[in-house]
């Protein structure tokens, strides 16, 4: 499909979001976050970051992280997008809160520190 379709078509970055899916149900964990990263960069460049799908593999991304126990890089992708979803889809929409779950936020009234700042 990448081959005829290209890596950033729409249907190309559908089907890595399923397998992304399909591959941390199934353990493979290793397998699942590349695929999830390479849809989320693929996101970025078709859709914007501000777009519900490019946030939604995030949200998938992030838990396929902390899955593997990759929690610092985890919350990091999380804090980083959380402003944005809460701008684009509204404090509760669900993608915003699966990241605020992520980041360890429960509720509007605790502040989100940006990327790397951990005063």
């Amino acid at each position: 499909m990448q081959r005829t379709l290209g890596p950033d078509h729409r249907i190309t970055l559908s089907a890595g979001n399923l397998l992304a899916n399909c591959l941390l149900r199934s353990g493979d964990l290793e397998g699942a976050e590349e695929c999830a990263a390479d849809v989320f960069r693929g996101r970025i460049v078709r859709l914007g970051g501000r777009h519900p799908h490019t946030i939604a593999i995030c949200c998938d991304l992030a838990r396929i992280l902390a899955t593997s126990g990759k929690q610092h890089e985890a919350v990091l992708l999380a804090r980083k997008v959380l402003p944005v979803a809460m701008d684009a889809l509204g404090d509760e929409h669900r993608f915003t809160l699966e990241l605020r779950e992520v980041c360890g936020v429960t509720d509007e009234s605790t502040p989100v520190r940006p990327e790397g700042r951990d005063s």
